[in-house]
């Protein structure tokens, strides 16, 4: 699901927390973790734009990343 140009202002933020809500929801059903790759599938997105996703909710305390490489991934705090 790829975010459209066509957002502006206060329904880009709706579109942003509801992206968040939902990997979040994955982490919960999927032993409250979630890697970058999970990311991608769920929401139909570039490598680059999930990786941003879980670093802004890392920096926002909902996740934090464990491990490196290919093996790591992001479990709720």
């Amino acid at each position: 699901y790829e975010m459209t140009s066509s957002l502006v202002g206060s329904e880009m933020c709706i579109e942003t927390g509801r992206r968040e809500n939902l990997v979040t929801e994955f982490a919960l059903n999927n032993g409250g973790a979630a890697t970058t790759s999970d990311v991608m599938k769920l929401l139909d997105l570039s490598y680059i734009s999930a990786y941003r996703l879980m670093k802004r909710l890392e920096g926002e305390g909902v996740f934090r990343h464990e491990g490196s490489g290919p093996s790591s991934r992001y479990a709720l705090v």
